[in-house]
């Protein structure tokens, strides 16, 4: 039987871990196990977890620790509790994890366990599919249940804590690299891990900050917070304080303020009540400026129940969301499941940015992220949230993020696109039948954006949908356009059966141009999840392998690793001498379409087993 297996390899999901080390001085740091490290030989660290693009539509796993090794051999754990995280919802945000105050000095080594008993995983098939994994293993084929991943923190990648030094540094686990997926006859998952540390990492994206509030100071602008992350109820992870700006939006029990009233009214509620904020961490200011806080009960983890996810369906009064996230109000969780909503007159619509009295649920349509509060109940396999105004339910319009290409526009308005994603899940699982949206010729209102694309240009757009009504013109509205044509592109390619003998068409290694004769399920190359099939390019794609870089021969339970590429070519070509076959093939490195050159410094063979 031939295996069809993927070695994930679109961007890696990275496991990102912000630490800033006195970040300020009014924010009170404290962590329940260091208490009496509390001196000016200790620092204080916050930690924050984020994910980069990929192809995993759910990785539940739960962080059991997160050690830091001094150099005197000295451990300090920074995760108070044991926390189950799902890092696919981390590709577009950093979550602020804990904050602790730990001992000056070299930290020369990071731990991460992870256990995978409870995990729930679910892959993109190539095909526009979801498959759930059934089964976790190592790569001798036995089941696991936890993992360890250790990185050493040396040379321009050491941690100095010292009071009043910033430090940052973040831990890449390694998806593409650590994972891979066999479809048939059972979806399972082999996991070989990989950490990677970076010190000075890039800029970070948007924060989100969850906790119970501690205390408001309206003269200076700022509120306290306890840290919870994810839908943790309990835990001393630290506290916070965040900066509240003139263009600070709130909503605090279903209702819209802004930054002042706001702030007036987040000083009446008590201590411990619930918040979430999304912001940005300004590092040289030392300071976390909020753009929108939540409060009361519009928070998950409040006093209602939440579901956050994509509309597949809309009804009179009911809307279907796919593969959501449900937070109940006592902290537990489902995830990927699909929800049926409820509403009616009586429930409130909240858009950012909007006049929150002219938003109702006319303003839905196919593909729009939401999230909703109100009260869960289950039928069988069926699971509703009920938000009505019986239970001051309240819908909330998120961001929602398209992935596509550009094609020609009969209209002169806008630009039109064919999608190919809708916050990472495939647009074929959405029912466009219904309405006026065509998916293939999707119109983009860009009044706001200079937007001039030629047609085919892979573009990443970030905005809402227009209301599902004939009179409007556009089907989306865009907040950001991103060309992703020279972002680092992936390619990922497989063989039929058990494999080829022949992986280039050319006389290789004087070049490679990849033989796509009876390529496999995967034969794309993705660009910021914007996927190209590379059997529709003008030509096949040539690898151009730079002479030093990581070069990888995965053969059964053997990996070779390479920093030159003529040992790598030397090796493969003794393998295929032999007959041994390759199986998949995965690289990144910059595409030029124009002449279908992928240039590389990073290849990764994997032979028939």
């Amino acid at each position: 039987m031939h295996l069809k297996t993927l070695l994930i390899q679109s961007v890696s999901y990275l496991l990102y871990l912000t630490i800033l080390l006195s970040l300020l001085a009014c924010n009170h740091t404290t962590g329940s196990d260091n208490a009496e490290n509390n001196t000016e030989e200790s620092g204080e660290i916050v930690i924050g977890i984020t994910d980069a693009e990929g192809d995993f539509l759910g990785y539940t796993v739960t962080v059991e620790s997160l050690l830091l090794t001094h150099n005197n051999g000295q451990t300090v754990e920074t995760t108070p509790i044991s926390t189950p995280v799902d890092f696919a919802q981390y590709t577009q945000l950093t979550e602020f994890f804990t904050a602790a105050t730990i001992p000056a000095g070299r930290y020369t080594e990071a731990t991460m366990r992870l256990n995978y008993s409870e995990a729930q995983i679910v892959v993109d098939d190539g095909n526009n599919q979801s498959v759930t994994i059934e089964k976790i293993q190592d790569v001798a084929g036995n089941e696991i249940s936890s993992i360890t991943m250790k990185v050493q923190l040396i040379g321009q990648n050491q941690l100095i804590i010292a009071p009043g030094v910033p430090a940052h540094l973040s831990l890449d686990f390694d998806l593409k690299a650590s994972n891979s997926v066999i479809f048939d006859p059972t979806p399972s998952l082999t996991v070989e891990p990989l950490l990677i540390a970076q010190v000075n990492p890039e800029k970070p994206k948007i924060h989100r900050l969850r906790g119970p509030l501690i205390s408001v100071d309206t003269e200076q602008q700022q509120f306290q917070m306890t840290i919870r992350p994810f839908r943790q109820k309990q835990g001393r992870f630290g506290s916070f304080a965040v900066t509240s700006t003139d263009s600070t939006l709130f909503e605090i029990d279903g209702e819209s303020y802004d930054a002042a009233s706001g702030l007036n009214n987040l000083s009446l509620k008590s201590a411990g009540t619930a918040v979430k904020v999304f912001g940005s961490l300004l590092i040289k200011q030392r300071r976390f400026e909020a753009t929108e806080v939540y409060a009361g009960s519009s928070v998950e983890n409040g006093s209602k129940d939440v579901v956050s996810g994509n509309v597949i369906a809309l009804q009179e009064n009911q809307l279907t969301l796919r593969g959501a996230t449900l937070i109940r109000a006592d902290g537990t969780a489902i995830f990927n499941h699909d929800v049926n909503i409820t509403v009616d007159t009586g429930s409130q619509f909240t858009k950012p940015h909007a006049d929150n009295s002219l938003i109702g649920f006319s303003d839905i349509n196919i593909g729009q992220h939401i999230t909703a509060l109100g009260k869960f109940s289950q039928t069988n396999e069926t699971y509703t949230l009920d938000a009505t105004g019986n239970q001051q339910g309240i819908v909330r319009l998120r961001y929602t993020t398209l992935r596509g290409n550009v094609v020609p526009n009969t209209s002169s308005e806008g630009i039109a696109m064919s999608l190919q994603t809708i916050d990472g899940r495939s647009v074929s699982l959405f029912d466009f039948s219904s309405g006026k949206s065509d998916p293939n010729h999707y119109q983009i209102d860009t009044t706001s954006l200079l937007a001039e694309y030629d047609p085919g240009t892979a573009l990443k757009v970030r905005g809402f949908m227009t209301a599902n009504d004939t009179s409007e013109t556009f089907d989306f509205t865009a907040k950001t356009l991103i060309d992703v044509s020279n972002v680092p592109a992936h390619l990922n390619v497989t063989w039929q059966h058990s494999g080829t003998t022949t992986p280039f068409t050319d006389d290789w290694p004087a070049s490679m141009t990849l033989n796509l004769t009876d390529v496999g399920r995967f034969h794309h190359l993705v660009r910021s999840g914007v996927k190209t099939d590379i059997n529709t390019l003008s030509a096949a794609p040539t690898l151009s392998a730079e002479d030093t870089g990581l070069y990888v021969i995965k053969d059964g339970a053997s990996k070779m690793v390479f920093t030159l590429y003529a040992n790598f070519k030397t090796s493969l070509q003794d393998k295929l001498a032999i007959g041994k076959t390759v199986k998949h093939l995965a690289s990144v490195g910059h595409f030029d379409e124009t002449t279908s050159l992928l240039s590389t410094q990073r290849i990764r063979i994997r032979m028939n087993q």
